[in-house]
């Protein structure tokens, strides 16, 4: 699920409910709202704002999770045993950005209105394991990373991975945080893009979508400042698959059954893979009777290359290659037609093409 996140109080509300039908538009369908900041705040105008953002919210089916700690429930006078207050608000659970003690998170899990409670998957392990020790209602329990406004505090690329991968192979849905460009603002006064990986302070937002889709562990990708532009909203929207989309570069003009192999298939990596070429076989059977001539042959390749067979290698002809490292090869010459590369962003992400994981191109015709 794609998401957005939206800080009524620090917008003027016209402004909030008409990103979140922009959003909606584009198959946006969950709102992170953050009701932790209200210190000093007209409260009954930040809840008639909230209100109304919610409300917008379930005319258009869009899931609703409010981020709350502990002071936020002793400055309503709010109860941690009664949660009715936030079912009559509408919305669909609740995310704890800070811990409590264990016990109260779980019991949290048995409320009566089967708000989903949200932890924060950023903690160390220890918590999460902590409140599973203490047996919660698990259907009502899911699990979302933080975001980081400041540089250098952002979780490492192997912490998240590990953490992420655990709860999500039990079963656990997971969500994570990539930052727009183009916002202005997320909950707190000073931000430096609000990213969950601190590898993706710098990165486009395109790049940190496909990061966490190409993982195939993060269920809800949300953009945690406000507000994304358009493009986007619909660049995010048009490469959310489960399966991951590389930007091509063509290095020349390619033909028209070389550039069929590359779009119009669903690639698959081979089950017998390795730590050289990515191998998709299917131009080796559906274009297994078309000519494809020997173009743009090479026998020296970069990391992120990407070939294909031609008649001159038999059997092999049709046969998609992306190069995982840099190569010299010492085999005959004309065998491959060098059409292109993926994007230099995005090499990094081939490694999490194993054996069976799909992916997909779309010709990007600027170049970097």
């Amino acid at each position: 699920m794609l998401g957005i996140s939206v800080y009524p109080y620090k917008e003027k509300i016209e402004e909030t409910l008409e990103y979140i039908k922009l959003a909606n538009s584009y198959n946006f369908k969950r709102v992170f709202l953050n009701l932790i900041i209200l210190n000093d705040l007209d409260i009954d105008l930040v809840i008639s704002d909230t209100k109304k953002v919610i409300n917008l919210c379930k005319q258009l089916n869009m899931e609703v999770i409010c981020d709350v700690n502990p002071q936020f429930f002793k400055l309503l006078n709010l109860s941690l045993q009664d949660l009715r207050f936030f079912y009559e608000l509408g919305i669909d659970g609740i995310r704890l950005d800070e811990v409590f003690n264990g016990h109260i998170e779980s019991e949290m899990t048995y409320n009566d209105y089967n708000l989903k409670i949200e932890l924060n998957l950023s903690q160390n392990s220890k918590y999460i394991d902590n409140i599973l020790s203490l047996s919660p209602n698990r259907r009502n329990l899911i699990l979302c990373h933080n975001f980081y406004p400041q540089r250098y505090t952002g979780l490492s690329e192997e912490f998240f991975l590990k953490t992420t991968k655990k709860y999500f192979d039990m079963g656990f849905r997971t969500a994570a945080f990539i930052a727009s460009k183009n916002a202005t603002h997320g909950p707190h006064p000073f931000d430096d893009s609000l990213v969950t990986i601190e590898n993706h302070r710098d990165k486009s937002i395109t790049y940190q979508a496909k990061y966490f889709i190409a993982t195939g562990i993060v269920d809800d990708i949300i953009i945690s400042n406000a507000f994304a532009s358009e493009e986007e909203l619909k660049e995010v929207s048009e490469i959310y698959r489960n399966y991951l989309v590389f930007d091509f570069i063509p290095y020349g003009e390619i033909g028209e059954i070389e550039k069929n192999i590359l779009l119009d298939n669903l690639h698959k990596n081979r089950q017998d893979a390795n730590d050289i070429i990515v191998r998709s076989s299917w131009g080796r059977i559906k274009n297994a009777g078309d000519d494809i001539q020997e173009n743009m042959t090479s026998l020296e390749f970069k990391t992120g290359d990407i070939s294909i067979c031609n008649n001159n290698f038999l059997q092999y002809k049709g046969e998609l290659n992306i190069f995982k490292r840099d190569l010299n090869l010492k085999e005959k010459s004309g065998l491959r037609n060098k059409i292109g590369k993926i994007r230099d962003e995005e090499i990094e992400l081939l490694k999490f093409i194993n054996d069976n994981t799909r992916f997909k191109f779309r010709i990007v015709e600027k170049g970097e």
